[in-house]
């Protein structure tokens, strides 16, 4: 198992995002808010999910599209007004 310790608590010089789930094994929901809280990122905990990743059962994730699909248009505004 990799160790990512430690993690870093700086805000985020752009845009991020969070997702999580309230029974995720490897991170308690509270700590991914205040994770997020830190890096100054949007956070969506998701319910029942599990822990987010291929293993757990999680293949072509429409919602993690729409995740994804939000932080790129964060991240399109946030390039336009720092141009």
């Amino acid at each position: 198992m990799r160790n990512f310790a430690p993690i870093p608590t700086d805000r985020l010089p752009f845009p991020s995002q969070v997702v999580s789930s309230d029974n995720d094994s490897a991170v308690s929901a509270p700590r991914a808010v205040e994770l997020a809280r830190h890096w100054g990122a949007e956070v969506g905990i998701l319910s029942g999910a599990g822990h987010i990743n291929v293993k757990s059962g999680h293949q072509r994730w429409e919602q993690g599209f729409a995740y994804l699909y939000r932080l790129q248009s964060r991240l399109e505004h946030h390039a336009r007004r720092t141009a």
